[in-house]
């Protein structure tokens, strides 16, 4: 997760085209920017879905949110047990694609993430911790102990203090809370909208030559490409988020579960597929697996993805979308 210091800071555009008007709206909801952009012909039910979904945000926010004490996440890394049907959906997903990957993506990663400094981006003093310490905490982080019955959820111990361990759902939340906001607007009658939460990007409705979705340079200003999608979630992540350098070495928050330590050769990921929940997780997975990701989104065909590897070349499975040139 990446915290920023955020001011309140709302915009709200209105463009009329014909009878058509655009609703254009940003906040900051999970420590995160969320824009909204959304089609209408009536001004009234276009403020109004703007503020059911912002309203959603926030909500999904005092679930999942690992620093609020009063988050269903904070209370079950705190107490080991919870009842929760919503929290209990949203951590099958992450834990399904765990087990598909053998562990490449873990929600029990909050340890490891907290040992290299990455849970507070505010942080100056961050360094690379002794290999010891990473190898212990690795024995903290391990999918296989979270335990699901029907909507209880407990969390196992670490086998070498045992001490609990804790979810992070970061991986996962912004994803989430994209596809509730397109289940809001589909269900008000919204026929056309964008929304990004920090490039976790869902596009619905008729627009003509598509949707145009540019995908960012991990090494350098602008844009490395644009795809073109109809509809569908595309999320980016990338090694420039998030990250410290030490003795000329990038330390960036992307971890490989296995080893510790932040991924290398791998410095940026896409991912196009039907939710933005499995886009969300899937940048993610696909960052840590590299190449070999390539191979398993190729077997499955729902979800498509490219990378950028560090030495600037760029693969993607069969599937994906050409890329254009900005």
């Amino acid at each position: 997760m990446i915290r920023r210091s955020l001011f309140a800071f709302f915009s709200f555009l209105f463009i009329s085209c014909s009878q058509e008007k655009m609703h254009q709206e940003t906040r900051f909801p999970m420590h995160s920017y969320l824009t909204l952009k959304i089609w209408g012909n009536e001004e009234t039910l276009l403020d109004k879905a703007a503020k059911e979904s912002f309203e959603e945000a926030d909500r999904i926010d005092s679930i999942l949110d690992v620093f609020n004490t009063t988050s269903l996440v904070w209370r079950l890394n705190n107490e080991g047990t919870l009842v929760s049907s919503e929290l209990r959906e949203i951590l099958t997903k992450g834990l399904d694609v765990s087990k598909l990957t053998n562990g490449a993506f873990d929600p029990t990663i909050l340890p490891l993430m907290e040992l290299w400094g990455f849970m507070d981006s505010s942080s100056k003093t961050r360094t690379v911790p002794d290999s010891s310490l990473v190898l212990r905490t690795i024995s903290a982080v391990d999918y296989r102990k979270v335990i699901i019955r029907g909507d209880t959820i407990s969390l196992g111990k670490n086998s070498s203090d045992n001490s609990q361990l804790m979810l992070d759902l970061s991986g996962v939340a912004q994803g989430y809370a994209v596809d509730r906001i397109v289940d809001i607007l589909k269900s008000m009658g919204i026929k056309k909208a964008l929304i990004d939460m920090s490039g976790d990007i869902y596009c619905f409705g008729p627009k003509k030559g598509g949707w145009s979705i540019g995908i960012r340079n991990p090494r350098g200003d602008g844009l490395l490409g644009i795809v073109e999608l109809d509809s569908g979630a595309i999320a980016t992540s990338g090694d420039y988020e998030n990250y410290f350098e030490a003795e000329g070495v990038r330390y960036h928050h992307i971890m490989d579960p296995a080893t510790g330590y932040p991924v290398r050769n791998v410095v940026s990921s896409t991912v196009i597929a039907k939710t933005a929940i499995e886009a969300d997780i899937w940048s993610t997975t696909l960052f840590v697996l590299g190449e070999k990701g390539l191979g398993l989104l190729d077997s499955m065909q729902s979800v498509q993805g490219m990378i950028v590897l560090e030495n600037g070349k760029v693969l993607k499975t069969k599937g994906f979308p050409e890329i254009k040139k900005p």
